[in-house]
């Protein structure tokens, strides 16, 4: 029988567990190996390639340029963790509490997130500027944002046969709020130049997970 939540947690929390997980972070924080760390761990033989971090209390650890790619953090608590650079690639997040974790740059393909939980996080070198601002993530939120690429799509209006639609990829570290803010400042700016010139107005849609922003045709030209 697979061990239970409570039986992941409490591992760490021995003498032994505290020693062990001192060690992985430290080596993977020099990109070392430290799966070997966990032999003889309790419960690390459920995890095949024995990177089991599940139930870890990582709350506020300094992770930088960790390399915790292939990591199963089922159940962590990451509150407030430092993961700017971190390899992350493949690590499994699932039922994870991610809130105030700073993310910047950190390589994140093919995660799993499932039922992640997650208010906030911080996206920028800094690790200062909140994501979202003054509110929270809505249920899912996160995991769109975060599990892949995010894009950005420019359609023009002008005739719905003939409409043309650009999609921008962000890179990985890029705060896709702060992109959407840059761009509605950019549209404004097209606007107030377009209706000076005599042409018709612009109109934005800030709305969906997509950021899918509308233009008269032309305009892009």
């Amino acid at each position: 029988m697979p061990a239970t939540h409570e039986q992941l947690k409490a591992r760490w929390k021995t003498e032994d567990g505290k020693r062990r997980l001192a060690e992985v972070v430290a080596r993977a924080k020099k990109r070392e190996n430290w799966s070997f760390v966990l032999k003889g761990f309790p419960f690390v033989d459920e995890v095949e390639n024995g990177r089991d971090l599940r139930g870890a209390n990582l709350t506020g650890a300094c992770l930088t340029a960790a390399d915790l790619s292939g990591a199963n953090l089922t159940g962590a608590d990451l509150l407030g963790t430092d993961l700017r650079s971190a390899r992350l690639t493949g690590a499994d997040f699932t039922g994870a509490d991610l809130t105030g974790a700073r993310l910047f740059r950190c390589l994140r393909r093919e995660l799993c997130l499932h039922r992640v939980l997650c208010d906030f996080v911080f996206l920028d070198a800094d690790g200062k500027k909140r994501t979202p601002t003054g509110r929270i993530f809505a249920a899912g939120e996160f995991e769109r944002h975060f599990a892949g690429a995010d894009y950005i799509t420019f359609t023009t209006r002008k005739h719905a046969e003939s409409r043309m639609r650009i999609s921008f990829v962000l890179p990985e570290y890029i705060d896709p709020e702060d992109v959407e803010i840059r761009l509605v400042r950019l549209f404004k700016a097209l606007d107030e130049m377009n209706r000076a010139l005599g042409g018709p107005g612009l109109e934005v849609d800030e709305g969906n997970a997509y950021r899918e922003a509308h233009v008269p045709s032309g305009v892009l030209a």
